[in-house]
């Protein structure tokens, strides 16, 4: 019985890995979200807009470098190196400028 899965994995059809990983995902959010209808969907838009508001409010400055924040295109501020935060979805972006760098 190993064999035969063993062996449909590997001598399957190319692709056939990654069908069964988006089945194995796909049942694993419909366990997660209960009820399964359009509660879902508004579920998954709002974990997703999460995802991306964390993933564009934060920046790290090297140790070589100032940064640039503008909001808008309108210079804000420098910062220093480190770990900083800023407003998502391009509200604010900061320009990392190296000044301690010698060629």
């Amino acid at each position: 019985m190993s064999s035969q899965t063993g062996n449909g994995q590997r001598g399957g059809k190319p692709g056939s890995e990654i069908e069964q990983l988006i089945s194995q995902g796909q049942q694993t959010l419909k366990n997660i979200m209960p009820g399964g209808g359009s509660g879902s969907v508004v579920t998954v838009i709002v974990l997703l807009v999460l995802v991306v508001t964390a993933w564009t409010s934060y920046y790290t400055v090297p140790s070589d470098s100032v940064a640039v924040v503008q909001r808008f295109g309108k210079y804000v501020k420098d910062v220093q190196p480190g770990l900083h935060f800023q407003l998502p979805f391009g509200i604010d972006t900061a320009t990392i400028v190296p000044v301690k760098r010698q060629l």
